[in-house]
């Protein structure tokens, strides 16, 4: 495995469409049950594409919804969605940041942010 692992170290790793994955980023807090993240992006010539975050444990509700005009929400690392659904957040370059809360039915609505860069 660990020879199949540094075939990506390679002179011409960042050269071309390569995806990368992290299965769990947060490990630590993964194993308390608190808040991690599964991470998946898609680099073209080492530039980044598309970027998807599964977050099961995240748990807010509207943190870009238009009734809350300039509000934000704080997220805690022991605050989580204790169905375990949490959100996803994608992002596409040039196209912005969605957000969707997952469920056990149909896909949901996604939201776009509308945070500016900083």
């Amino acid at each position: 495995m660990l020879d199949v692992i540094d075939l990506g170290a390679g002179s011409d790793a960042g050269r071309g469409r390569v995806w990368v994955l992290d299965p769990v980023d947060g490990t630590a807090s993964f194993l308390r049950g608190d808040q991690y993240a599964i991470c998946l992006a898609l680099l073209e010539d080492g530039q980044e594409k598309v970027g998807v975050l599964g977050c099961p444990n995240l748990s807010f509700e509207g943190l870009f919804s238009q009734n809350l005009p300039g509000r934000r929400r704080r997220i805690h690392e022991r605050r989580v969605d204790k169905d375990g659904l949490g959100w996803m957040v994608s992002a596409v370059l040039g196209h912005g940041v969605f957000m969707r809360h997952m469920s056990r039915c149909p896909l949901l609505s996604k939201e776009k942010s509308n945070r500016k860069k900083v």
